[in-house]
């Protein structure tokens, strides 16, 4: 007797492929009725709620084209806040946390994420040109009210130099000036 004789056949269940998408309107729906007050629209004559509709391929083509925002980049306002009060104020991330009322961990990863990182950098940025406006009108002060000449020089020069003005000697220049102020006190003889 052989060996296959005894053995039985072997069968292999393939399942069906998976319908093609189709319209709303094609597709033969076997639902529940839809609940009072719940939204249906008729299908073949019959009401289907709308939470069983099966969506259109173009439906689907169009959530993959736009995806929904993604709740990972948000930053709530509470964590707005403490990021806010570690740029204006130069708090540690432990105490601006507890003053906006936000966990530390979560301020933490908020700060690792890229939405933190450059939410932050906006707020520095804004505090930096604030600072920096007041930091004009003060070498603009200093250079026309300071009763030190060398401090009024020095301040004439932060000036033309951050408009573009300053720096290294130009070409064609005879050479540097220098000016030797003797602030001692004492008569010369």
């Amino acid at each position: 007797m052989s060996d296959e004789a005894g053995a039985s056949p072997k069968i292999e269940v393939i399942p069906p492929p998976p319908p093609p998408a189709q319209d709303a309107a094609q597709v033969q729906v076997q639902t529940r009725l839809p609940a009072k007050g719940e939204p249906y629209r008729f299908i073949n004559g019959r009401p289907v709620p709308i939470a069983e509709i099966p969506p259109t391929a173009s439906q689907v083509a169009a959530r993959e084209a736009n995806p929904p925002p993604s709740q990972e980049g948000r930053l709530t306002k509470r964590i707005k806040k403490a990021i806010e009060l570690i740029a204006r104020n130069g708090l540690s991330q432990e105490k601006a946390a507890d003053l906006a009322g936000c966990s530390r961990s979560g301020l933490w990863d908020a700060l690792q994420r890229a939405s933190g990182k450059a939410f932050l950098e906006e707020r520095i940025k804004a505090n930096l040109l604030v600072a920096a406006a007041r930091a004009s009108h003060t070498v603009e002060a200093l250079m026309t009210g300071a009763k030190s000449e060398y401090v009024r020089l020095e301040a004439a020069r932060t000036a033309l130099d951050k408009a573009g003005f300053g720096g290294e000697a130009q070409k064609g220049s005879v050479g540097d000036v220098i000016f030797n102020i003797d602030l001692s006190m004492a008569p010369r003889g």
